[in-house]
């Protein structure tokens, strides 16, 4: 199907229409694209006179695409005598002259459209800087802090600096002098021979065993020759290295009383502490004696911990071991005698017996009342009783039950009994 059947126009029309349906596309792109933009960062970073310079100068974007293409705009000024712009924009070179420069800087997208912007360089004369240093001081002695000067940008010339130090925190003095903690030195000078670009300087600084904070003290830069100063003051930081003092030692004190003895043992041992420590005691009683019990700052009768973050007072106490009571026992049973008239009938019985202290002593007796008292010297082996029965002692009849008890006594009139029984018979 022709354009004719479709419209039915004179010819001269349909080449119009034929033409702008061609430029259609054309107009459509020239339409939606972005405007051409060149960013500049503006100003550019500063360069010095000697050192070498490489940056772009900004960033192309939208228009009809790239490549993108940088050039001066004639008459729109020129970068600074060493420096020069590609056609990507990219500044390089070593500036010779200082100073503050401005230049029109045209970009040219694919289309041939451009847009201009004006860039601003400064190009920094030779100039001196100054580190900053933290160390330690020590204990004693000198220690040298040392500072970096630094001068950026080459220069064929020979360049001096002075610099002196100031005090801050830090006190400042005469070689040697007590109490200070760096000497003091005045305007001294330093040369920079051409090329020389880096020089070091040093502090003496004195060690001590003060505990205190940092401390700082200034080093200045002044009096340029042939250069700039970009930054004229370093900081030398004193890092205290001093430790404060332990804290005092804290005191156990140990007591002991009672009739007793005995010992106390501190583990760890001694009897003065670091603090925060903690100590085991261990009472221990001598033979013949008994631990009671602790008081002070412990109790109960065990081991006794103590934490030594204060001083501590513990008593022990130690009491003799009392004597046993006296005991006594008759090991014969109950037993039938037979006596005859006018006759004495032998009975013996086995006694056993034990005492503590200062020796004591014994008493038995048979029948009734106080018949057969005998007091005599204690001495269990034991001891064997004899008893001499007579008829015509006991009135009571036939199978007439005896009582035969004994008494001990130990030193301290303390008493122990047993009885058996006899049953006479005639």
């Amino acid at each position: 199907m022709s354009l004719s059947s479709v419209l039915p126009l004179p010819r001269p029309c349909r080449l119009l229409i034929l033409l702008l349906i061609a430029l259609l596309p054309i107009w459509r792109c020239h339409a939606q694209a972005d405007p051409l933009l060149l960013t500049l960062t503006n100003p550019l970073p500063r360069a010095s006179v000697g050192g070498f310079y490489d940056q772009n100068v900004g960033i192309a974007s939208g228009g009809d695409g790239g490549p993108y293409h940088f050039q001066l705009t004639a008459g729109g000024g020129f970068p600074p005598i060493g420096i020069i712009m590609d056609i990507n924009g990219r500044l390089s070179g070593t500036p010779k002259t200082p100073g503050t420069y401005r230049f029109t800087v045209s970009l040219v997208d694919l289309g041939g459209d451009h847009v201009e912007q004006v860039a601003e360089l400064n190009v920094d004369p030779p100039n001196f800087a100054i580190s900053d240093t933290a160390l330690t001081e020590g204990n004693q002695g000198v220690k040298y802090f040392s500072f970096a000067i630094t001068l950026n940008g080459r220069t064929n010339k020979t360049a001096v600096v002075s610099w002196n130090t100031t005090p801050g925190t830090a006190r400042g003095g005469k070689a040697h002098t007590p109490g200070i903690d760096f000497q003091n030195v005045f305007a001294t000078r330093v040369t920079f021979l051409p090329k020389q670009t880096r020089k070091v300087i040093r502090v003496p600084v004195y060690g001590d065993h003060t505990v205190e904070a940092d401390e700082f003290f200034f080093v200045r830069l002044s009096k340029p020759i042939d250069a700039t100063i970009s930054r004229r003051i370093g900081v030398g930081t004193i890092l205290n290295d001093d430790a404060p003092p332990p804290p005092p030692p804290v005191l156990l004190t140990v007591h002991k009383i009672g009739t007793g003895s005995g010992t106390v043992t501190p583990n760890p041992p001694g009897l003065s502490y670091a603090n925060g420590t903690s100590v085991t005691l261990t009472a221990t009683p001598a033979v013949g004696s008994v631990f009671v019990g602790w008081t002070g700052d412990a109790s109960g009768t065990g081991d006794a911990v103590l934490l030594m973050n204060t001083a501590h007072s513990v008593t022990a106490q130690f009491d003799l071991i009392p004597p046993a009571p006296p005991d006594i026992h008759i090991t014969s049973v109950d037993k039938l005698v037979t006596a005859h008239t006018g006759l004495y009938t032998d009975y013996t019985v086995t006694v056993y017996g034990t005492t503590t202290g200062t020796p004591g002593y014994y008493s038995y007796e048979a029948g009734y009342g106080s018949f057969g008292l005998i007091n005599n010297t204690l001495t269990f082996n034991p001891e064997y009783w004899n008893f001499h029965f007579d008829y015509t002692q006991f009135n009571g009849g036939n199978n007439t039950v005896i009582p035969i008890w004994a008494d001990i006594y130990d030193g301290t009139g303390v008493k122990a009994s047993d009885q058996t029984n006899v049953i006479l018979s005639y």
